[in-house]
C-alpha cells in the first residue's frame, strides 16, 4: 500500500513537470520509430508485390504461348507413349505425381517450342502470302520505345502465339487420335465438328492478333524504306 501511494504521489508530482515531458517525449519517439518501421515494411511489401506482378505477367505470356500448346501436343503424343500417359496421369490406375508434374511441365515447354517452330513454317507463311507480310520495322527507334514495344508484345503477340500454336497443336492431337483409334474415328461427327470449329476460331484469332501487332508496332517504330504502316 505504501509503495502504491509513493508511486501515485510521484506521478502526481510529474504530471505537469519536466519528468512528464521526458516520458511523453520517449513515447512520441517510440511511436515515430514504429511508424517508420511500418512505412519501411509497407514500402518493401509494395516492391515485392510489384516484382511478383511483373513475374506473373511474364509467366502468363510463356504459359499461353508455349505451355498450353505444348501440353496439347503432349496429349497427342500420349496416344503412342505409355511414359507420357503416366506423366499426364491418363493411364488406368495411375495418378499424377510431383515428378510427373515436373516432367510434363518441362516436356510441355519443349513441345511448345517445337510447335512454335512448325507454326512459323506454316501459319506465318500462310498469313504472309494472304496479305499479312512481316513489316520491316525501324529498330533504330526501339531504345526510345522499348516499354511500348514490350506492352504490344504482351497484349498482341503472345495471344497470336497462343492462337497460332494451338492451331498446330490441336491439328496434331486430332491426327494422333485418328491414328491411335483407327481412321474410322475420323467419322465421329461431334468430334470432327468440334475440331473444325476450334481450328476456325484459332485461325481467325491468330490473323486478327498478328494484324494488330504488325500495325501497332509499325506505328510505334515506323518502317524502313517508306513502307506503309497500315
Amino acid at each position: 500500500m505504501v509503495r502504491r501511494t509513493a508511486v501515485g504521489s510521484a506521478a502526481a508530482r510529474c504530471a505537469d513537470g519536466p519528468c512528464w515531458a521526458i516520458v511523453s517525449g520517449e513515447l512520441v519517439e517510440r511511436q515515430a520509430r514504429r511508424s517508420l518501421g511500418s512505412g519501411r515494411v509497407i514500402a518493401q511489401f509494395g516492391q515485392i508485390s510489384s516484382r511478383m506482378k511483373e513475374l506473373s505477367v511474364a509467366n502468363f505470356g510463356i504459359l499461353i504461348a508455349y505451355v498450353l500448346p505444348g501440353f496439347t501436343a503432349l496429349w497427342g503424343v500420349s496416344y503412342f507413349s505409355e511414359t507420357v500417359q503416366v506423366w499426364l496421369g491418363s493411364s488406368p490406375g495411375d495418378a499424377p505425381t510431383i515428378g510427373g508434374f515436373l516432367y510434363v511441365t518441362l516436356a510441355a515447354v519443349g513441345a511448345g517450342m517445337t510447335v512454335s517452330t512448325v507454326r512459323w513454317m506454316i501459319v506465318d507463311t500462310i498469313h504472309a502470302l494472304t496479305g499479312l507480310p512481316h513489316p520491316r520495322w525501324d529498330f533504330s527507334r526501339l531504345q526510345d520505345n522499348v516499354d511500348g514495344y514490350d506492352v504490344l508484345v504482351r497484349i498482341h503477340y503472345h495471344f497470336y502465339q497462343f492462337n497460332a500454336n494451338m492451331l498446330v497443336a490441336a491439328a496434331f492431337l486430332f491426327v494422333a487420335r485418328c491414328i491411335s483409334l483407327g481412321w474410322s474415328s475420323f467419322f465421329d461427327v461431334p468430334v470432327v465438328l468440334g475440331f473444325l470449329a476450334l481450328e476456325v476460331i484459332f485461325f481467325v484469332g491468330s490473323r486478327d492478333t498478328i494484324r494488330k501487332y504488325y500495325s501497332r508496332v509499325a506505328k510505334l517504330l515506323g518502317t524502313e524504306r517508306g513502307q506503309p504502316t497500315r
